[in-house]
């Protein structure tokens, strides 16, 4: 992405192992997926208890709605440091996140979105090779 420079790569955990779920797997024609960036930094200290409440709202409806077979949820949390608690998996195995643990730390805004961005695309680009349709949204 042009013009987001970041001087110390060795502190981004990109967690792009992808063993938690192989895209070849997938069964549907047509993906939805959702990267949620997450910010952990101590600023949000004063609602984290609505942020966690939001977040396991929407993945509790989504768990149960008409789309749950095809959507599939990354979650990047940020502080100081990135990281990419979760890669592209379907809604329905994503647990009741808790966010507060990991709370701290100053705000790397840019550099999560530049995160999110490049997984979100780079996930993207193994679905089309791999036969499906995938829909992005960015959280």
């Amino acid at each position: 992405m042009k013009g987001v420079k970041y001087s110390n790569y060795a502190d981004l955990d990109f967690n792009l192992d992808f063993a938690n779920f192989n895209p070849e797997e997938i069964e549907v024609d047509e993906t939805i997926n959702a990267v949620f960036v997450i910010d952990t930094s101590y600023s949000v200290s004063t609602y984290i208890n609505e942020l966690n409440a939001a977040f396991n709202d929407f993945t509790e409806s989504m768990q149960k709605s008409h789309v749950a077979d095809k959507l599939f949820v990354s979650i990047v949390e940020f502080d100081k440091k990135v990281r990419v608690s979760s890669g592209f998996r379907p809604v329905t195995s994503i647990p009741v996140m808790d966010f507060s643990k990991n709370l701290g730390g100053w705000t790397s805004l840019y550099d999560a979105v530049y995160t999110g961005l490049t997984n979100a695309l780079d996930y993207r680009e193994n679905l089309e090779n791999s036969g499906s349709k995938p829909k992005h949204y960015c959280l």
